[in-house]
């Protein structure tokens, strides 16, 4: 990862008494500047060259690149995926799901840094492939609802697993949808560890 300006680390006393967004540090993040992925199709052409072709493994996945988020008059990755769930819960949703990771590093975002003009919630009820994408407005007072890793996400994990494929870690967990970039030299980072676990995957 390359960065014109190193994050600081989180402080748990932090988390104790405020609620927080995070999004997974891109692993080729470069500059210091967190953009969403249409962006960086003139910014740097081969990041987003790399990142797109996930969207090629199946028919929903293309439809869904141009699909319009209405509420934000812009498409579905015009916007910045982040989720309220508290990186540490969700390695432990995910070692219940059987998904083993060497390390995850998250930025910390303040809800506060939001405008609420500009960003929606993706409420993710319905985890079958295909299914409608279901948009509510903003609030910050409600981040605590969306904190929460449902069951039917661990069991996407686990039936997934059982099938011998890499499950999606963000399935059936609710994101919040922001139109805009963050500077992200100030932003904290958090890291959650797997490796205490016997077996790793990379």
């Amino acid at each position: 990862m390359s960065l014109e300006n190193t994050p600081k680390k989180a402080t748990n006393i932090e988390n104790e008494t405020k609620s927080f967004l995070y999004h997974m540090v891109p692993e080729d993040m470069k500059g210091s500047v967190l953009h969403p992925l249409n962006d960086l199709e003139n910014k740097y052409p081969e990041i987003f060259k790399k990142k797109t072709e996930k969207y090629q493994d199946n028919e929903y996945r293309q439809k869904l690149m141009q699909k319009v988020i209405t509420a934000l008059e812009c498409k579905w990755n015009d916007v910045i995926h982040m989720t309220a769930v508290h990186p540490e819960d969700l390695k432990e949703a995910l070692k219940e799901g059987g998904v083993k990771f060497k390390e995850l590093n998250f930025y910390q975002i303040d809800p506060e840094s939001l405008d609420p003009s500009k960003t929606v919630v993706y409420l993710y009820n319905d985890v079958s492939p295909g299914s409608d994408i279901d948009i509510a407005g903003y609030k910050q007072e409600d981040l605590s609802k969306y904190s929460k890793v449902r069951p039917e996400t661990v069991d996407y994990y686990k039936k997934t697993i059982a099938k011998g494929d890499r499950p999606k870690t963000f399935v059936g967990i609710p994101h919040v949808l922001y139109k805009g970039s963050f500077d992200i030299s100030q932003l904290s980072v958090i890291t959650v560890d797997f490796t205490d676990d016997k077996k790793v995957k990379g």
